[in-house]
């Protein structure tokens, strides 16, 4: 049983403009994003004891993404300086930034 059902997978590729996504090809997303998953916790618990602490971090999860090199997941911080979001007034649920310039 996978952590990620297949539909999940399915409603995701459909959100970003997949619509015709195979059982096969949702079923296998789903295993490689459990296996991608799971990797990432253990390097981020490998953090964890090497600094010699009982409680996974945010910064643990920070160091085992940028150790994948990927990029850290914004908004969530725990020494660092909290960013200021504001809601769209607009689009109620959509949180932004009105530091970052847009693109």
């Amino acid at each position: 049983m996978n952590i990620l059902p297949e539909d999940s997978v399915k409603t995701i590729s459909e959100a970003v403009g997949v619509s015709s996504l195979s059982e096969a090809a949702a079923k296998f997303l789903a295993s490689d994003a459990e296996y991608r998953l799971k990797e990432l916790v253990q390097d981020a618990a490998k953090f964890m004891k090497h600094s010699h602490r009982t409680r996974l971090s945010v910064d643990d999860v920070h160091c085992a993404l940028r150790c994948h090199g990927h990029e850290p997941v914004f908004g969530h911080f725990s020494r660092s300086p909290r960013a200021r979001f504001v809601e769209a007034k607009t689009v109620p649920g959509v949180f932004f930034n009105p530091d970052v310039e847009p693109i």
